[in-house]
């Protein structure tokens, strides 16, 4: 997460060395809303990884401040981008007449629930059929022993797994997506 952070920033600045140093004008409307909405995404980005340096223990009584504020930055810069790319999408230089830029834009927020239900209900499944198995063990000095232990680590490894793949499959379409976004721009400029 803090690689997104990191990148967010570098695209930033790398937004103002093209733009040399100019913001865009209250004139251009669509541009100045992209610009706005922006840097609250940005800010938001930045922030994150610092909230996450300082939260508590999981078993902290204020546990849930940290997760609801943590949330709530994230889908909140989630929803901006989202509005922020389809502003960009208005720019009068890009000239987009096209159905495929369209069509990307359109599969990529179709994919984004799409992504986001299959991690959940994977975390359903395995809250759902996790059980506990307990049974005797021998230590080393032959000592019988009565050890709890759990398919929660088996589970454990197969869920992240699962969500692995998953998350290779996401990235592999968004990267695809970016690139045909990209290549689509590069031409209509």
């Amino acid at each position: 997460m803090a690689c997104v952070a990191v990148l967010t920033v570098i695209s930033f600045i790398l937004i103002l060395i093209y733009k040399q140093g100019q913001w865009a004008s209250k004139l251009h409307q669509g541009e100045y809303a992209h610009s706005i909405i922006g840097i609250i995404v940005i800010s938001f980005a930045f922030v994150q990884p610092f909230i996450a340096l300082f939260r508590c223990n999981p078993q902290d009584h204020y546990r849930f401040l940290f997760n609801y504020l943590h949330a709530f930055l994230g889908f909140t810069a989630f929803i901006l981008s989202i509005a922020a790319i389809f502003l960009a999408m208005f720019f009068p230089h890009f000239n987009f007449q096209l159905n495929k830029e369209w069509a990307i834009l359109v599969s990529w927020i179709c994919w984004l629930p799409i992504i986001f239900i299959i991690f959940e209900l994977i975390e359903i499944y395995f809250r759902k059929y996790s059980t506990s198995n307990s049974f005797q063990a021998n230590d080393r000095n032959g000592n019988q022993q009565v050890k709890d232990e759990t398919l929660e680590n088996e589970n454990t490894i197969r869920k992240d797994r699962i969500k692995g793949v998953f998350l290779l499959l996401h990235i592999i379409i968004a990267v695809g997506l970016a690139l045909a976004m990209i290549i689509l721009i590069g031409q209509a400029k």
